[in-house]
């Protein structure tokens, strides 16, 4: 993946969605830095993403909670 700083990618942004198009992956770095801040691909990649689940232990673990669990917002929020 190459990365092109803001500036460069703004001045020759045509080009760059055409690269895309094509199947490439562009980052963007802000002027005066290496650092990535964001990542243009291809639509159809970033539509096949699987959405992300809720919990990052999902499937790591049993969890059962009783059919009469409750809790408040202040414990909730304050335990």
């Amino acid at each position: 993946m190459e990365t092109l700083v803001l500036s460069s990618a703004q001045n020759n942004f045509a080009g760059v969605i055409a690269r895309v198009e094509k199947g490439d992956e562009i980052a963007i770095a802000h002027d005066g830095s290496n650092e990535a801040v964001a990542v243009i691909v291809p639509f159809a990649a970033w539509k096949k993403k699987p959405a992300r689940e809720l919990g990052s232990l999902c499937d790591h673990g049993p969890a059962h909670f009783a059919d009469n669990f409750s809790m408040s917002d202040d414990e909730l929020l304050n335990p």
